[in-house]
């Protein structure tokens, strides 16, 4: 398996970050987002983890 390599937030410059998992029972839908360790920026909500890092990276 890769490792998959991050950007820092955008917002404080902080590298500490998680992959959150958010739900919504009504709709039975699971989105994956970053959240920034440091500030709580979150990322774009995202179908699968892959993707939520992907949208973390191309963030200006």
């Amino acid at each position: 398996m890769m490792a998959i390599i991050t950007q820092p937030c955008p917002f404080c410059g902080c590298d500490e970050k998680d992959l959150t998992l958010s739900s919504e029972k009504s709709i039975s839908c699971v989105w994956h987002f970053v959240l920034c360790g440091n500030c709580s920026a979150q990322g774009p909500q995202e179908k699968s983890a892959g993707e939520a890092w992907e949208r973390w990276n191309d963030r200006i």
